[in-house]
């Protein structure tokens, strides 16, 4: 047995003890009676079978009275006679809804649970596509390697009008989506256009296991980490990744929570019990009698020397934020995106004697830092990116990470609410930013845009912010603007002295276009040794700007070095 895996087993043990959060399946009545214990009065230490011993304290027979049971002994805070008394297990769980703005305490039926289950861990019967919606019916944006989808040639832009005869057509995703799904094993026909030819494919449903963790390496030297859900394999597959990314030499790393509704609770106290150093002060578990704080034993997995951005949104919640909040307590990462959901609260989940499951409030969880609980309030990012497109947000924490950003003469830096960032210049340049950055600079404080000069911070002023190519190439010098330039231009530069050829090679000239960022490819020659001309690789876009930039290092004919760039302004005719 692995360490990795004893710790696993020996921190489940510990907290199966005190919180009950997601089973592997509906146990038998047998079975149910010993989970009982839950329900115990909250005043004893220790709970036995004595407990439900057929006289003082019976086994209860129904859900009805196993439901009441619970909701009087363990229940998160004190339910007055009036609600116990009530005739049912839905008006009784209502009125617990209504007085305490409790959503999450709930019963279901074992049909319903296993779903539930099947949620978390990121398992169902399908024919594995990812689908959106599409003028005619649903479109298929990717195929899960593997899936029967695949196996039955189903390919990413097919067009799905139909299932089992039933029109897709103004059908919302989620709808469609369920047409799919089924028992595995059974067969789904489908109606599909590709390339407006329709086609008829029978396609036979399997159990589809889609990745809980996924890791890549990111412009080369990020390590990103996406967990979707924290299920039954969600540790193991994190340190798979982690493992991998380090084999990648990853110089830091993005955590990807966004999205992530949570599930159980034990992946998140071990991907913190990872990343933390021992000792460290993870989340609390407060119950009716007391607050349990657990402390980090294990970590850390990664050198502290290397940054760990978070990713977090308004649908992070639950045990992703109790993640959150365990590394955001001990100023492990730094946060970026917008407030989490504000599940705060944790359930035990109650086997019942007729077959249901009760979903019981009875843990809040507690932060470290302040001794306060965050239900429906949420946590809070360092760096809030609400107003900006969630797209950006990658892209933007990816920005962050450049190893020299704020170091070198032309990065920048600019304040976006509370929080002042530092970017790289050459990071700016990448056609992958370039959105990134503008909605970035859109929402700054133009005041607060700073270019690096040596050692000094100097402010860009409003010009540069409004032209922008100033922003991107600080210190060259303004060559002016060409419009209505033909969409076959060839480009003539005129230097003041005779250069060196060999030193003006097409990676000193990029061709721009403003607005996306994209690099037209150019060649470039001399008609005399003063004169360049650049010839753009691709015909130019129609009505389009453009930034034409002559780039150092370049050198004289006699072998003096340019100290500047240049920039020409160009706009194509419509």
């Amino acid at each position: 047995m692995t360490p990795r895996r004893l710790h696993s087993l020996l921190l489940s043990a510990f907290l199966a003890g005190n919180l009950l959060l997601g089973a592997a399946a509906v146990p038998s009545s047998a079975a149910a009676a010993e989970e009982y214990i839950a329900c115990a009065p909250a005043e004893q230490d220790t709970v036995s079978a004595q407990v439900y011993d057929g006289s003082s304290d019976p086994l209860p027979q129904t859900d009805l009275e196993a439901v009441r049971k619970c909701l009087q002994n363990t229940y998160l805070y004190d339910i007055p006679d009036e609600i116990l008394q009530l005739d049912s297990i839905q008006e009784m769980i209502a009125a617990v809804k209504e007085r305490f703005h409790d959503p999450y305490t709930r019963y279901v039926t074992a049909e319903e649970y296993e779903a539930f289950l099947d949620a978390i861990n990121r398992e169902y019967g399908g024919i594995g596509t990812v689908l959106d919606g599409a003028p005619g019916g649903v479109s298929i944006t990717s195929v899960t390697p593997g899936s029967p989808a695949e196996e039955a040639g189903l390919l990413a832009g097919d067009l799905i009008t139909a299932a089992d005869g039933v029109l897709l057509a103004g059908m919302p995703v989620s709808e469609a989506a369920a047409l799919l799904k089924g028992v595995p094993g059974t067969v789904v026909d489908l109606t599909v256009l590709r390339d407006g030819h329709p086609l008829h494919v029978g396609v036979t449903r399997a159990v589809i296991d889609l990745p809980q963790v996924t890791g890549e390496l990111l412009d080369g030297h990020i390590g990103y980490i996406r967990i979707a859900t924290m299920g039954n394999e969600t540790t193991e597959q994190f340190l798979a990744a982690a493992d991998q990314l380090a084999a990648e030499e990853a110089d830091s790393y993005i955590l990807d929570l966004r999205g992530n509704g949570g599930g159980y609770i034990l992946p998140a106290f071990e991907i913190a019990d990872f990343l933390l150093p021992p000792g460290s002060r993870l989340i609390g578990l407060g119950s009716k009698l007391d607050t349990l704080y657990l402390d980090s034993s294990t970590g850390p997995l990664w050198d502290p020397g290397k940054p760990v951005l978070l990713l977090v949104d308004r649908n992070t919640a639950s045990a992703a934020e109790i993640l959150t909040a365990s590394l955001q307590d001990n100023h492990a990462v730094y946060t970026l995106g917008e407030n989490t959901y504000g599940k705060g609260v944790g359930q035990s989940n109650v086997p019942l004697p007729e077959g249901g499951m009760l979903f019981l409030t009875d843990t809040e969880f507690i932060r470290a830092s302040s001794g306060e609980g965050y239900n429906h309030t949420g946590l809070q990012p360092d760096l809030n990116l609400a107003a900006l497109p969630a797209d950006d947000w990658l892209r933007i924490a990816a920005m962050l990470l450049h190893p020299e950003a704020g170091m070198k003469d032309g990065d920048l830096r600019l304040r976006l609410g509370d929080q002042v960032i530092e970017l790289s210049g050459e990071s700016l340049r990448q056609e992958q930013n370039t959105a990134a950055f503008r909605h970035l600079l859109q929402k700054a404080e133009t005041d607060s845009v700073e270019l690096r000069s040596g050692s000094a911070w100097i402010a860009a002023g409003d010009e540069a912010v409004e032209k922008l190519w100033p922003l991107y190439y600080p210190g060259f010098k303004d060559m002016g603007a060409m419009e209505q330039v033909p969409l076959d231009k060839t480009f003539h530069v005129v230097f003041s002295q005779s250069m060196n050829p060999d030193s003006v090679t097409p990676e000193r000239v990029r061709l721009v276009e403003k607005e996306t960022g994209h690099e037209v490819p150019v060649t470039v020659g001399w008609s005399r040794t003063d004169e360049l001309h650049i010839v753009p690789a691709e015909p130019l876009t129609a009505g389009t700007a453009y930034w034409l930039a002559v780039q150092p290092p370049m050198q004289s004919a006699a072998g003096t070095p340019l100290k500047s760039g240049a920039v020409l302004e160009v706009t194509t005719v419509d």
